[in-house]
């Protein structure tokens, strides 16, 4: 008898079709060897919606025990698009940040946070600055470095080359807190992410 391994998807821009992450699900389950894949998928429309889900979503992996993954598409979206106060928005990632901790903590859950990175331009003394005096643009998250866990989180940024637009994946920070960040160029085939040397 097979297990069944659950994936929940909590979708808050609503760019990724169902289609594309069944199919995405039946290219990594091996019918012989693994577990079967159920995906739960919710679109989230707005910041309320998106507060609820996470709220519960504790609960809901208790109720549901078979869900081992939980994936969060740009989970900045509704957090940028809300126009709340910059306090507001501290609270609101204290919020979840609290109760996907709780959700991590209560079983064997893993959780994957999708966010988009803004450009932070400085100058030669590393003050903030504008398009006319910056020397420097650096990316940054847009939730801000204090949302993710030290700890237990790791900070991959995927991008590309700017001279010769090949892709690459930078570890930027994980749990071993090693200071070196590492770079592999990578390529997609078949909507998943290989190393060129394949």
């Amino acid at each position: 008898m097979k297990s069944l391994l659950l994936h929940h998807e909590l979708d808050s821009r609503g760019d990724l079709s169902i289609e594309s992450l069944r199919d995405s699900c039946s290219l990594v389950a091996d019918s012989t060897k693994q577990a079967d894949v159920e995906l739960h998928h919710v679109r989230v429309t707005s910041l309320p919606e998106l507060l609820s889900r996470i709220s519960t979503l504790s609960q809901y992996c208790a109720d549901h025990p078979g869900v081992k993954l939980v994936i969060l598409s740009q989970l900045s979206y509704h957090i940028q698009t809300s126009g709340v106060t910059p306090q507001v928005k501290v609270k609101l990632l204290t919020h979840i940040k609290q109760h996907l901790t709780k959700t991590c903590g209560a079983g064997q859950v893993a959780v994957v946070a999708t966010t988009s990175m803004a450009v932070k331009l400085v100058d030669n003394e590393g003050q903030p600055a504008n398009f006319s005096t910056g020397t420097k643009a650096l990316l940054i998250p847009t939730l801000g470095d204090g949302f993710s866990l030290a700890s237990k989180a790791y900070r991959l940024v995927l991008a590309r080359h700017a001279l010769d637009g090949r892709r690459f994946a930078r570890l930027v920070s994980s749990p071993a807190r090693t200071n070196q960040s590492k770079t592999a160029n990578f390529a997609i085939k078949n909507g998943f992410i290989v190393d060129m040397e394949t």
